[in-house]
């Protein structure tokens, strides 16, 4: 499964240490200019510390155990370590193939004639890359803190690949950067399309000015796949439930305007530039780390929650208007993760609004009531949970793990009804086509009906060539969509399914398969406003999304609008207009009725990223709320009746 951070995959993070896609490609640069041998002094002692698991495992089973000073107990490394050009180009083919840069990758295997290497037939493990330069990274801490004594034990600096470290209580050197570039807009953004970027924030707010060296994260989708492709994972002992405190902090709130910008005369722009509409855009500042996840309380239209990569649920209340100067202070409830890893993946509100289930990557579901109190902590998965889902009545609640499983839950009684164990490997989403039946995916490339009564499958749906990263079955129940790392989606006829269909019968119906994208499929959403048609968007690690026929399978349109993946989608309630967002922080409206693009919003240069879109229509549309979740650490709310650009019609 290609990364999706709609799927909340976090940093590769060891400790202080931290690893980003940005800095092994600059260092692969560098490598790739040289292709001498080159020799490594490793110095006669190293301080002794155990990597007991993985990098690929989960984040938490990560052990570092060293001491500094007289203390330490010192282990002899040979003096010379020997470092062969040809080890390295196949390190970097390795990487080239896990990250997808398929044509980098049979570029460097031509150029270095890797298939007469020795070494090309040698299994890298996935990340194997990563987990070198996070062990160099190792030693460097070591190296910088080897006299060891109180400031090096107090130190809070990061150790990153390209930069050189400076410890905390060292005064920081002053270091002055000219930007000589300025950054593109997408290609195929249009004279007509309004585009909304950030304004600069008043003194005293935090800032949309880029720092000196971003870092986009090197996520660890690729973590993911790794869980299931060895059996050496070691299992954590079993830990005391974790406590959740639910407190107030304050946000910092700073509006950002946008303004429509001429792309042929102006086909640069600087995202500090004025504009409008102010009175539209609104920005929460609460969260401490990555933002994932985000979901609006479906029977309370102000309330709004967002979970972030610190363990942490912020539960906002969104003003009226959405440009009340008055600053934002969410309720939080922060998490002690089990085992260390927080990440909060997935979130879901029942019908009534009562109750917010939230899956973690430390493989706990919980569930908060809207004042942040926990309700319940449910303890059956042994790997992170992806996707968590209420029934349409409120009554089960559905959790779907990289362990292979489902669990069903019963909320009211806050206990495990069942678990599915059908699937062969990981289980990438559930869906719930009504009351009494689900689906799930996963990587094992199959989708399994299954029945709120039953542990055995109703019908397994196959097709796919490849892991499945995402279910939606449309508001009838009739129809359900699948996206799959094969580049393709496919639409599967539910209507003949019922509990009384003989267990385990694979499907015989006509499937529809929209054939299009370049790369994986990882995001879509059925747009059903109330017309006579309905379509499908898709989003793809291809840079577009594409607007389908759900009834012929044909491509009625294709948005190359993005610079970076598309993560995800989400369609308007009861209107013909669909948000999507990716890496490269843009957000694009799209009406399907004329299919063209009508609004656009960018993030910023700093962390651009956009994980998760939600929007929220409520009293036939009387308020129309779009959130966004930020790499940034930020949310973003979007009031849609005041941007006149969504509402021409």
């Amino acid at each position: 499964m290609d990364f999706d951070p709609s799927r909340r995959i976090s940093y590769l993070k060891y400790c202080d240490a931290e690893l980003t896609a940005n800095g092994i490609s600059a260092l692969l640069l560098c490598v790739m200019t040289s292709n001498a041998p080159i020799s490594v002094n490793s110095g006669r002692y190293l301080a002794s510390f155990s990597l007991w698991k993985r990098w690929r495992k989960p984040h938490s089973s990560l052990v570092f155990n060293f001491q500094l000073g007289t203390q330490a107990m010192p282990v002899p490394l040979p003096s010379n370590i020997a470092i062969q050009a040809d080890e390295i180009n196949c390190l970097i083919y390795s990487y080239f193939l896990d990250c997808g840069f398929t044509h980098s990758a049979f570029t460097i295997c031509q150029e270095g004639q890797l298939e007469r290497s020795p070494n090309f037939k040698k299994h890298i493990p996935r990340g194997e890359l990563a987990e070198l330069l996070s062990k160099a990274l190792f030693y460097t801490a070591i190296e910088s803190h080897i006299k060891g004594g109180e400031a090096a034990a107090n130190c809070k600096s990061r150790f990153s690949l390209l930069d050189n470290h400076v410890c905390s209580s060292d005064p920081p050197q002053q270091v002055v950067t000219t930007m000589l570039v300025p950054t593109l807009l997408p290609p195929s953004v249009k004279e007509n399309t309004t585009i909304a970027t950030p304004k600069p924030v008043e003194k005293g707010q935090p800032t949309g000015k880029p720092k000196v060296t971003p870092t986009p994260t090197l996520t660890s989708e690729n973590t993911e796949k790794g869980l299931k492709e060895s059996d050496d994972m070691d299992i954590d002992e079993p830990s005391q439930l974790p406590k959740v405190e639910a407190t107030p902090t304050e946000s910092v709130l700073s509006p950002i305007t946008g303004k429509a910008i001429n792309m042929k005369r102006n086909p640069y722009y600087d995202p500090d530039e004025d504009g409008q509409p102010a009175n539209a855009i609104r920005t929460m500042e609460g969260h401490k780390s990555e933002v994932f996840v985000c979901a609006f309380n479906p029977a309370k239209p102000y309330m709004l929650a967002s979970g972030s990569k610190d363990a942490t649920v912020n539960l906002w209340h969104v003003p009226e208007p959405i440009d009340d100067p008055r600053p934002s202070i969410p309720r939080s409830a922060v998490f002690t993760p089990k085992g260390g890893q927080g990440d909060l993946t997935s979130m879901h509100w029942n019908k009534d609004g009562t109750y917010l289930a939230v899956g973690s990557y430390d493989s706990v579901l919980r569930i908060l009531k809207p004042t942040g109190e926990i309700y319940a902590t449910l303890e059956k998965h042994t790997d992170p949970i992806f996707t968590v889902r209420f029934s349409p009545s409120g009554r089960y609640l559905l959790s779907a793990s990289l362990d292979g499983s489902s669990c069903l839950w019963d909320v009211e009684k806050r206990k495990l009804v069942r678990e599915y164990r059908c699937h062969k490997d990981c289980v990438l989403d559930v869906e719930w086509i009504n009351d009494a039946m689900f689906a799930s995916c996963g990587a094992d490339k199959n989708i399994q009906v299954l029945s709120a009564d039953d542990p055995m499958p109703i019908k397994t749906l196959t097709g796919h060539t490849n892991e499945i990263n995402q279910i939606v079955v449309n508001s009838s129940g009739t129809r359900l969509a699948s996206c799959s790392d094969d580049k393709t989606g496919r639409l599967w006829n539910m209507t003949n399914l019922s509990t009384d269909s003989i267990p385990g019968l694979g499907t015989s119906d006509q499937v529809i398969i929209l054939n299009g994208h370049r790369h994986a499929v990882t995001t879509m959403a059925w747009i059903e406003e109330k017309l006579s048609r309905v379509y499908v968007a898709t989003g793809s690690f291809d840079c577009s999304t594409r607007l389908w026929d759900p009834d012929t399978g044909d491509c009625l349109k294709v948005f190359s609008d993005w610079r970076r993946p598309v993560y995800v989608i989400t369609a308007a309630p009861g209107r013909p207009l669909f948000a999507a967002g990716g890496g490269d922080g843009w957000m694009n409206i799209y009406d399907v009725r004329d299919q063209e693009k009508k609004w656009s919003w960018y993030s910023g240069f700093d962390r651009p990223g956009i994980f998760d879109i939600d929007w929220q229509s409520y009293e036939q549309g009387k308020i129309d709320h779009v959130a966004v979740s930020l790499e940034s650490h930020r949310m973003v709310v979007f009031d849609v009746n005041r941007i006149d650009a969504l509402n021409a019609h």
